[in-house]
This record gives structure tokens, sequence and C-alpha cells, in this order.
């Protein structure tokens, strides 16, 4: 009997193990890990008081594979547009990189005191370009106070970074980003962003955050990162870090940060403010 083949009983040969092995179903590779996390936009022309005073917000939460796995084809990410005291209505939900939309569908929410609707949000990736690149999606308000004379747009965009094919070359030189901006008409826009690795927060870490304005933004009067916040009941959970103007630097989780927790990062220019969102367990 040879290496390749054996006999059952006598006159019955089963076929070469290696065409065995052929007929097996292929291997089953694992799905690559998911990050959850979200941005908000804030509106009160009366002006923001954090945290009893945050006016008209719309919320952008959503599902993407995690930054460091490359994937290609189309990728489907699971998102949420959550409307809090909208006089306005949603017109649109745009996705794409940073150089080229992907994605574009019309959404109408609101107005409402509290209301929220789920999308899935489907990219075809087999035309962009191999690295890493941005995922912005966005949420449009044309008119979010049709009581005053004018348009008043407004809208909020979620950042992460996820890698097409491969991670290099890079479209961001300043490392892992995620990001939530807000637009508001007249005002540009206010961006909050973490530049740490994702899965190295947890309690005892330090954290690099960016709070300002964005291209066209007001100046930042106030910037801020807080642990478990409930902005909704006024409640700014453990301040971590506030100051007046922006700010680029270290941020310190404690070590005694019950989890899981929400990390809370916020830019705004008094009226207008943008704060992204970030969930995390102790590992």
């Amino acid at each position: 009997m040879s290496t390749s083949q054996f006999t059952l009983k006598p006159g019955l040969r089963l076929l070469p193990l290696l065409a065995l092995f052929a007929m097996l179903p292929a291997a089953v590779h694992a799905a690559p890990p998911t990050e959850t996390h979200g941005s908000q936009g804030w509106w009160l022309r009366s002006g923001i008081v954090v945290p009893t005073a945050v006016g008209s917000h719309i919320h952008l939460d959503a599902t993407i594979v995690r930054d460091g796995f490359p994937v290609d084809g189309r990728l489907d990410i699971p998102a949420t547009v959550t409307l809090h005291d909208a006089a306005g209505t949603t017109s649109w939900v745009r996705a794409g990189t940073e150089a080229q939309t992907l994605f574009q569908q019309a959404l109408k929410l609101g107005p409402c005191a509290n209301c929220l609707t789920q999308v899935t949000v489907s990219l075809d990736l087999s035309g962009v370009p191999t690295g890493r690149h941005e995922i912005r999606i966005s949420a449009n308000i044309p008119d979010e106070d049709p009581a005053l004379t004018g348009s008043q747009r407004f809208f909020q965009t979620w950042n992460a970074q996820i890698c097409v094919r491969a991670c290099s070359p890079t479209y961001r030189s300043s490392g892992p980003v995620i990001e939530s901006r807000d637009w508001y008409q007249d005002h540009g826009y206010q961006a909050a962003s973490i530049r740490s690795k994702l899965t190295d927060i947890k309690p005892g870490a330090v954290v690099s955050v960016r709070m300002g304005p964005g291209s066209g933004g007001m100046p930042t009067v106030l910037s801020g990162v807080y642990l478990n916040p409930n902005f909704h009941a006024g409640d700014a959970g453990r301040v971590l870090f506030q100051r007046n103007g922006p700010y680029t630097g270290p941020v310190t989780i404690p070590t005694d940060a019950a989890c899981p927790c929400k990390l809370a990062v916020l830019a705004s220019d008094g009226q207008s403010a943008t704060v992204l969102n970030y969930p995390f367990e102790v590992p």
C-alpha cells in the first residue's frame, strides 16, 4: 500500500488523500474585529453651558472594522442617526473616504424631541487606492431652525480610519485618529479627536486628544474630556480635563475608573459644539 492511498477491503480503494483534502470546504477565516464609537453635534443659539444646556443635537454612531485589519470589496457599516430637541429634518446620510463619496442615501428624520433611525452604509472599496484611508459618515440637516429667515444648515461627521488591502501608504501622518466634527452655518467646524491606539485605552492610560476648530471654524472657547457623562440629563460625569480655548495633548484616565466606560471629548465655540464618544472596557 502506497503512502497516498489505503484499502478498506480487497477491491475497494479510497481516492488519494490529496484529492480528499481538495474536496473539503475552504477554511473559514475569522471576521476582523470591529469597534463601535460615536459623534455628536450640538447647537444652542443662546449659548452652550456644559453640562446643563447643550441644545439641539444630532448623533452618529457606527460600527467599523478596527484599524490595522485590511479589508476590500464591499464593506457594510451599521450606523445610527439620532436627533434630540431638533426643529429641523435631516435630508441625507453620506459616506466615503477623504477623497471621494462612495455612498449617499436620502433620510427624513425629525423634527422630534427624541428619534432615531438605523442605516446600513454600504461602501464599495474596490476602486479605493490601497492604503489607510479615513472613512467619513455625515448626516445633514439643511434647515435646523425653520422659524428663522434663511437656511440654518447643520451637519455632523463621524470619522475613523480603515486599511484598504494594506495599511500603507497612510492618509494621515499623525497616526491613529478617530474624530467627531460638526458644522453649522457661518460657524464652520469644531473638531474633537482621539489620537491614541484605541486598544490601549483603559484605566490608567494616557490618551492623546485634540480639541479645536476645523476648517473655517470659529475659535474654540471650551475643551473638555469627560468619563461616563450623560449630557442629556445635565451630568458631565467625571471631569478629566476642561479648559477655555483649544487643546492638544495628553489626558490620563484614572486608574480607579469602573468600566465599561465612555470617554467623551468635546470642543465648543460657545454656540456650536462637537463631542466624540468612545466606549471601552477593561481588558
